[in-house]
């Protein structure tokens, strides 16, 4: 151990002092030994080429940086469980959860002021997160499942609303095209696929919408799906656009394969109930005569415009 210029030890206790200036080097092979009890305390910089290891706590109470902007260093939080790590990846630029650890906010408590991300949150509607490349996907996950039984779900929203006269959705998704003659756009794209040789022996539903009725309900209106055209401005008017409608059902793909499908497609199946007369469907035989009919309903069938019949009883 070497000592520059200004070293001393205080008279009349037991404390080193290295003056301004000075300086303490530990060299290769040699040990600072800071014992039991003992203090070491830093006012200035510690600059350190080699290893620290730090078995006991350690308390920061200034600011921590790790790393230089544009190089970086790689950060590793080890887990209880083998191989369980949070790491900060400086050459991926990314934070990376290794092993069976995961992300937990059951603990959290939202603070009242964050309505705009309680708990997670990426830009504002004012401070947007921004890229411009092509084909981009935001949000990404690519999930697996291989259990044989189950009802397995890749995500999971249950909105509790335990609030009297509180409302709202448990899932809220809003493509805005602002002030652009954009492409293709959906609110939302929801599909179920199968493989070459996939298949289910229960249902397969690409959207289900389901209305749970409890045992006695007062006021308030019910759907369990409801289609909404929105007018923005008292000028909007889609009588120069090519198509428009409620519901659009596209039978596409394959021409061949399509061909087979609409041989025994329906465009409704009705499950559940009786057909009798002043039920929803009403039984054979007591509908009315033709010349009782009272309004038509437009329809497009492939480019051609049709009117369902529709009858006032």
């Amino acid at each position: 151990m070497s000592y520059q210029p200004k070293f001393y030890r205080e008279l009349g206790g037991d404390k080193a002092i290295v003056a301004s200036g000075g300086e303490i080097e530990v060299q290769s092979g040699g040990t600072l030994d800071v014992q039991s009890g003992s203090t070491l305390t830093l006012a200035g910089t510690m600059t350190a080429t080699g290893t620290l290891n730090q078995s006991g706590a350690s308390n920061f109470t200034g600011a921590v940086t790790t790393g230089v902007d544009d190089t970086g260093v790689d950060v590793k939080f080890f887990g209880a469980t083998a191989s369980a790590a949070l790491l900060w990846d400086e050459s991926d630029d990314a934070l990376e959860l290794n092993g069976d650890s995961r992300i937990d906010f059951s603990g959290n408590t939202v603070k009242a002021g964050n309505t705009d991300g309680g708990l997670i949150k990426a830009g504002t509607s004012g401070a947007r997160v921004v890229e411009d490349t092509a084909n981009m996907k935001f949000l990404s996950f690519y999930l697996d499942n291989g259990a044989t039984s189950g009802d397995n779900r890749a995500m999971y929203l249950r909105l509790y609303l335990t609030g009297a006269g509180g409302g709202g959705e448990a899932c809220r998704i809003f493509t805005d095209v602002e002030d652009v003659a954009g492409g293709t756009a959906h609110g939302a794209h929801i599909s179920l696929k199968f493989g070459t040789s996939g298949s289910i022996t229960g249902q397969g539903v690409a959207n289900r919408n389901t209305l749970h009725i409890p045992a006695a309900m007062t006021g308030g209106t019910y759907y369990v799906n409801q289609q909404e055209i929105w007018a923005d401005a008292a000028a909007s008017d889609v009588a120069g656009v090519t198509n428009q409608a409620f519901t659009n059902y596209n039978l596409g793909g394959d021409s061949t394969g399509a061909a087979l499908i609409e041989d025994s497609a329906n465009l409704f199946h009705i499950t559940g109930g009786t057909n009798a007369s002043g039920n929803m469907v009403g039984a054979v035989g007591n509908e009315p005569t033709w010349a009782s009919k009272t309004h038509l309903i437009r329809c497009n069938m492939n480019g051609t415009v049709v009117y369902l019949v529709g009858v006032q009883l």
